[in-house]
């Protein structure tokens, strides 16, 4: 009797050994299992946090094709995000901007106009005029100490009063009508005017390409003030 509970007791222990046994394994590759999961999720995570500190976003302004707000990549140059704004237009001044700067998120990338040289232009325009004045002053001069030594000539027939000309309004047949103004050089005047706007001054016309100063000088004692 006492043989048989012993080989009984041994099954039991043999029982409750592979149950131990496979409850252990079973918890062992649950646990596994788990920590994997919790790896891949952080790797995961890991991978987007970093993927997302790599995008910036930066605004670009002033003389491109397309100003906006982009989303770039940290190692994008300032040149790059510019051709995703479709690149810089003709007025814009490319020596302004430091175009193989990295970006950063926040930054404003701004293009300048190129400033026109107005001030030289209106130097140039200056000294004309000044040696166009200095000119006319001495002619009178002259005219005037000829006519004091020099008996009187026969009067002349009167000419007819010289026409005025407004340069915002006058047509090509009118400009063309100046003697020393041809009609190619009209036709300039006009098709400049319609695509800049009035004449601000008659200084102005020297802008205008093909005008020299003969021509300035033919039209401008006509100009209404």
């Amino acid at each position: 009797m006492k043989k048989e509970l012993t080989k009984v007791q041994k099954y039991i222990v043999v029982i409750v050994l592979i149950f131990v046994t496979a409850f252990g394994i079973q918890f062992a590759m649950t646990q596994v299992g788990q920590q994997g999961k919790e790896d891949s999720l952080e790797k995961v995570n890991g991978q987007t946090e970093e993927i997302t500190k790599s995008k910036v976003q930066v605004q670009v302004a002033g003389e491109v094709v397309n100003p906006g707000i982009y989303e770039a990549e940290l190692d994008m140059r300032a040149e790059e995000v510019i051709e995703m704004a479709g690149g810089f237009t003709e007025k814009a001044d490319r020596d302004k901007v430091n175009r193989v700067a990295y970006v950063k998120d926040g930054q404003k990338i701004d293009v300048p106009a190129v400033k026109e040289e107005s001030s030289s232009k209106s130097s140039s325009k200056s000294s004309s005029k000044s040696s166009s004045t200095k000119k006319t002053s001495s002619t009178s001069a002259k005219t005037t100490k000829e006519t004091a030594t020099k008996p009187e000539p026969t009067p002349q027939p009167t000419e007819p009063a010289k026409f005025s000309i407004n340069l915002n309004t006058a047509s090509v047949d009118e400009l063309a009508a100046v003697k020393g103004v041809s009609r190619e050089t009209a036709e300039k005047i006009v098709s400049y005017r319609s695509e800049n706007g009035a004449f601000a001054s008659a200084e102005d016309l020297l802008d205008v390409p093909g005008v020299t100063m003969s021509v300035y000088n033919a039209l401008e004692p006509l100009l209404q003030n």
